[in-house]
């Protein structure tokens, strides 16, 4: 996507970030940028902005990478400068340690966290 609105010796930058809670990854391009009245709408299904002239697409791309961020319970914002810029950013939950996660299954099949019927 960025690369399509981007100018072609224009530069994507992708970022990846951690901490204890949560990866956040950030997309920006120096393209065409999204008008500041449509930024609301890009997420919509079959949406296309009003300044992307000749450029070919469904509107469905930023759809589908909303519906599968918002299916895990996370976070995808857009920060646009028409003209200029634009920024996605995804926030995921981190995912425990794998020794986290079996301490906790340890602890779910303890007999006295077991209930006889």
């Amino acid at each position: 996507m960025a690369i399509k609105y981007s100018p072609k010796s224009g530069i994507i930058k992708l970022e990846i970030m951690q901490d204890f809670q949560q990866i956040i990854l950030q997309v920006q391009d120096r393209g065409i940028g999204i008008p500041e009245a449509e930024q609301a709408k890009v997420f919509d299904r079959f949406y296309r902005g009003s300044n992307i002239g000749n450029i070919s697409g469904t509107g469905l791309d930023l759809a589908q990478v909303k519906g599968f961020v918002e299916a895990h319970w996370e976070n995808i914002s857009i920060h646009s400068k028409l003209g200029s810029e634009t920024q996605f950013t995804v926030q995921l939950s981190r995912i425990p340690d794998i020794k986290d996660y079996t301490i906790i299954t340890k602890l779910q099949k303890h007999p006295l966290n077991s209930k006889k019927y």
